[in-house]
């Protein structure tokens, strides 16, 4: 178990990567921002945030499989909902507990969210849905399982088509086609 200073206001990058451990942490009143990697790999099960947290990055939490509980509080930085932290205006997914998404076959982005950066990599989700309000997507957490990417109509960033995802530039996203031979169209 450990608990954080009063006076500390960052938990740097990877600061606790690893730490299997680590099963119990308890944050500082003045603790600001969680980076990247911050509790990566840990075994804690709760986590409470305090009233000064605005900024979390993507994978602060990630495969931390024994979280099964994020308590906000009177934070108004962010909401959680059924197991989905997202910032306040709901634009942002940034983590997703490890119960919702393992027995996943078809994963549906929240319509609202603008991105999504949380690693997906490790569940066996075979399909996801882009809603029309995403317009950022960061691509290596995809799962190796994925067999299609539905984009709703109306989104203006992305294209899914034969098996590859493309951004509103036609640069390639994604391929998850399964076959051997794949073409991709000029331009």
């Amino acid at each position: 178990d450990i608990k954080l200073p009063e006076n500390l206001t960052i938990i740097s990058t990877d600061l606790f990567y690893e730490c299997k451990l680590l099963s119990n942490i308890v944050l500082g009143n003045n603790l600001t921002t969680i980076q990247s990697g911050a509790l990566q790999n840990t075994n804690i099960s709760t986590i409470k945030f305090t009233e000064k947290i605005k900024d979390i990055s993507g994978n602060s939490f990630y495969n931390c499989k024994n979280l099964q509980e994020i308590q906000i509080g009177s934070n108004k930085n962010f909401v959680y909902e059924s197991g989905v932290l997202m910032s306040q205006n709901r634009k942002n997914v940034i983590y997703i507990l490890d119960s919702v998404l393992v027995n996943q076959e078809k994963f549906e982005i929240p319509e609202g969210v603008e991105a999504f950066s949380v690693n997906i990599s490790a569940y066996n989700i075979k399909e996801i849905v882009i809603p029309k309000t995403l317009v950022s997507l960061w691509n290596p957490n995809m799962p190796g399982t994925i067999k299609n990417i539905v984009v709703k109509e109306g989104n203006q960033q992305f294209i899914s088509e034969d098996g590859i995802l493309y951004n509103k530039n036609n640069e390639l996203i994604s391929c998850y086609s399964k076959e051997k031979d794949i073409n991709i169209p000029e331009g």
